[in-house]
């Protein structure tokens, strides 16, 4: 992780490959808020609050099975991972290549994306096992908010990436159902189907701003209508 003033300059970093406290595996968001700096990892399952210095404040890890048991014989033997390598392809998220082969790694092992809320939750999704999950300021688990199935959403929808708007409801977005739906306490106020894949979003000036990795390509939805231009 690398720190930059408002100018752009450098000014110092922190991290290097590992799964020790002083290391970081596929660091993939972050988020800010008054706390400190969350910092999310998906090879070490670890979602962490940290100082400027890097230094670990509170964390959260599943206690599955690190990372380094799927590079192991036992998982590569795994006809879910057989399936998985078959499909492989440039243009599927490993997400993607998981849900397709019907795997599933464990509860919230797989964290893609947070933000932090107004009413102080700390949002986590879990792209692979298709769930959001709610932790406090000090990343005590404390809920479920969706999992993959459930009857609120729309038909196999997955999330795998969030924001919060100004009115402190919940955007998730779907690269793999490619769609995006608002909630205000796990009820749908509104959805949009896209014709990308939503690897990131962001709100700013009532617009959510969808971010599609694969295809090179950035939306804008207008809130005041779900609208949705390139």
């Amino acid at each position: 992780v690398q720190i930059f003033d408002a100018q752009m300059r450098f000014e110092s970093s922190f991290g290097g490959y590992g799964s020790q406290a002083q290391h970081l595996d596929e660091p993939v968001r972050m988020a800010y808020s008054d706390q400190g700096l969350y910092l999310v990892e998906r090879n070490n399952g670890r979602i962490s609050l940290r100082a400027e210095n890097g230094e670990i404040q509170a964390c959260y890890q599943n206690k599955s099975p690190v990372w380094s048991f799927y590079a192991s014989k036992t998982f590569k033997d795994n006809c879910h991972y057989q399936a998985w390598v078959r499909n492989c392809s440039r243009f599927s998220s490993i997400e993607g290549q998981f849900i397709n082969a019907g795997f599933t790694v464990g509860a919230t092992e797989y964290p893609s994306d947070m933000c932090c809320m107004n009413n102080g939750d700390r949002i986590v999704v879990d792209a692979v096992n298709g769930i959001v999950v709610v932790f406090d300021a000090r990343l005590t688990h404390a809920r479920h908010v969706v999992s993959r199935g459930d009857k609120e959403l729309p038909e196999a929808f997955h999330p795998t990436a969030c924001c919060q708007i100004t009115n402190g409801m919940l955007v998730l977005a779907s690269e793999i159902t490619n769609d995006i739906v608002v909630m205000d306490d796990k009820m749908i106020v509104m959805r949009a189907r896209l014709t990308m894949r939503p690897s990131s979003l962001s709100f700013f000036k009532n617009n959510i701003y969808l971010c599609d990795f694969w295809n090179g390509h950035v939306a804008r939805v207008d809130l005041d209508t779900m609208g949705i231009e390139a």
